[in-house]
Formats: C-alpha cells, sequence, structure tokens
C-alpha cells in the first residue's frame, strides 16, 4: 500500500504543482485568479475521470463524491485548500486535497463502494493572501449561504 502510494504522490503531486509554477521558486495561486481557476477545473478533471461524482458550491469549494450503499447520507469529508500565498510550496494545502483523493481512490479499488459517502473537498480559500478574510470555503461548510 504504501508503495502504491508513494508512487501516486509522485505522479501527481509534480503535476499540480506545475499549475502556478513560479519561476522564482514555488507557485502562486491565489483565490479565483486564472491559475487557481485552472487547477480547480483540472483537479475536478482527474477526480471525475477517476469515477468521482464531481460538482462546484457556490464560492467555488470543488467536491468529489463516492456514495455509500449503506448509508448514503452520512458524510466521511476530507481535504484541504488549493490556494497558495505568493511563491507557496508545494505542500501546503494542496497536499491535503490530494491525499484525499489518492486515498478515496485507492480504497475504492481495494474493497469496491463504501458503506457511507465519502467525499473530497478542495476549499475555496484558506490563506487569506488575496482578500482580506480567511477561511472563506470552510465558512460555507458551517453557515451555507452567508459567506
Amino acid at each position: 500500500m504504501i508503495k502504491h502510494f508513494r508512487h501516486a504522490i509522485e505522479e501527481t503531486l509534480p503535476w499540480l504543482s506545475s499549475i502556478g509554477a513560479d519561476p522564482t521558486g514555488g507557485m502562486t495561486r491565489l483565490l479565483y485568479s486564472p491559475e487557481w481557476l485552472e487547477t480547480q477545473q483540472q483537479f475536478k478533471k482527474r477526480m471525475a475521470e477517476s469515477g468521482l461524482e464531481t460538482r462546484f458550491d457556490d464560492v467555488g469549494n470543488l467536491y468529489g463524491r463516492l456514495c455509500g450503499t449503506q448509508f448514503p447520507e452520512q458524510v466521511i469529508l476530507s481535504g484541504s485548500h488549493i490556494d497558495t500565498v505568493v511563491n507557496g510550496g508545494n505542500l501546503d494545502g494542496q497536499f491535503g486535497a490530494l491525499a484525499a483523493w489518492l486515498a478515496i481512490d485507492w480504497l475504492k479499488a481495494a474493497y469496491g463502494a463504501p458503506l457511507r459517502t465519502v467525499e473530497v473537498v478542495s476549499m475555496a480559500e484558506e490563506e487569506g493572501s488575496r482578500f482580506p478574510y480567511v477561511f472563506l470555503g470552510q465558512q460555507e461548510h458551517f453557515w451555507p449561504g452567508e459567506s
């Protein structure tokens, strides 16, 4: 299992990190920037290709869902944010969303459909690098429609 994840991470992390790569180092993907939008769209495409149902919410959080067979209304949610600070590192934020997707993909291949729904989230914003607020994506989970 560890070898599977190492290989999957070594293949996908450079791909994800290349979107918004900064020639001076790191990557820059500020909320709603072209780089951020491209990352969310590409991540959506990859999750859909792996068999997850994908959708965006009102603020731009991206979800990849694998429906449960016995308790579909019970959702296990995992993920992180895709936005970065200027010249951000490749393990900040995006690794959490990527790891959640890879884990669900592996579990689906190894065990089939889950009893409960499992969902990946790529949060819209966490860093606060572009606008004077933080955690916009997370607020949508606690106070829907008020962000």
